[in-house]
């Protein structure tokens, strides 16, 4: 069954004062796959009654309309069916709804990975009405509420009708008011996106240096020789360079979280390197932890980095040839974004 609201919304009857406030909440906590979504809605009126329109589509009985709802006040209600709609009558002037939505055909996936969402599909009622609408008078007050999971950053929202949007956190809000036939548009991405544009953009094609999206993330692979010199753990002049422009490339997103991982071949340490390091775990920790104290010196907040040592586990490539051992000694920056306050 399409979602009812998506296409039309209220009718108010039976108006016991004859001009009677009408005051519409309506708050949508996204899932974290974006597929779908928990709706809370409310109306409030001081009218004798309300009826809440639904489309016959294919349900065999109007009691089939509720099947997705997870709650409804009051909890005593009335269904009258017409030819083409199914009506729910509630015997008071104020109600409230809980139900869990599929995105269906309300979404759309850009090529840059953007996600659009539009509340109305452009169809029309015969009587003219579209999108959230009421009868017989306007919505004094209309709330419209998107909760976005913090693996996304909204990145534009509109309406068709004057209103107040506030942006807290990761959740948009809009006020209207003496507003009819209301429609909504909303674009979000994975946080993951600005991210690996800045990082690709500030380190460019540099040679060893790879930058991938991954779960979660951005991963960006720092070859160990253009970081270290050979069993070494001080930064070299090329490796100072590259976490510099990464630092400014992330400094001003604030919700940015940086994990630090060092590995290395498995071949073990010998001579006078096993004075300063015993193993490979600890070359490994010590080169990221070379990396964490530098971008902290160039502005990245430590509080919001942490370092990962694992030696010769987790190799990326076999560690029978040369090549294959230089791609295992490297440094993955893991970084993650969570939702901040907005500015």
């Amino acid at each position: 069954m399409r979602p009812f609201h998506h296409m039309f919304w209220l009718l108010a009857l039976l108006a016991m004062p004859l001009r009677a406030e009408v005051i519409a909440e309506h708050i949508l906590f996204l899932d974290d796959d974006a597929q779908g979504y928990l709706h809370y809605y409310t109306t409030r009126s001081h009218y004798g009654s309300y009826t809440v329109h639904f489309p016959r589509d294919d349900a065999a009985r109007p009691e089939d309309h509720l099947r997705d709802f997870l709650y409804v006040y009051p909890n005593r209600y009335r269904w009258e069916r017409k030819p083409d709609v199914d009506l729910l009558h509630f015997d008071q002037g104020s109600y409230a709804m809980l139900q869990r939505e599929q995105m269906a055909d309300s979404l759309e996936q850009r090529p840059d990975g953007t996600l659009v969402f539009r509340s109305w599909q452009g169809r029309k009622r015969p009587d003219g009405h579209f999108g959230f609408w009421n009868t017989p008078v306007d919505y004094d007050q209309f709330v419209y509420v998107w909760v976005i999971p913090d693996q996304y950053e909204p990145v534009s929202w509109k309406s068709n009708r004057q209103g107040e949007w506030v942006r807290r956190y990761n959740t948009l809000s809009w006020f209207g008011h003496g507003v009819n036939d209301i429609t909504f548009e909303i674009a979000f991405r994975p946080r993951q996106r600005e991210t690996l544009e800045r990082v690709r953009a500030a380190v460019g094609r540099q040679k060893g240096v790879e930058v991938a999206p991954a779960q979660g993330g951005v991963r960006v692979t720092l070859g160990g020789t253009i970081l270290f010199p050979s069993g070494d753990a001080r930064l070299s002049d090329t490796g100072k360079w590259l976490l510099q422009r990464v630092v400014k490339a992330l400094r001003s997103r604030e919700g940015v979280e940086i994990a630090v991982n060092g590995y290395t071949d498995d071949r073990p340490i010998t001579g006078a390197l096993r004075k300063r390091y015993a193993s490979n775990w600890e070359l490994s920790a010590a080169r990221a932890l070379s990396v964490l104290h530098y971008m902290a010196e160039q502005g990245f907040p430590e509080s919001r980095m942490h370092v990962r040592a694992w030696g010769e586990r987790h190799p990326r490539a076999s560690n029978a040839s040369e090549i294959g051992r230089a791609l295992n000694r490297r440094i993955e920056l893991m970084i993650v974004e969570r939702g901040v306050p907005a500015r």
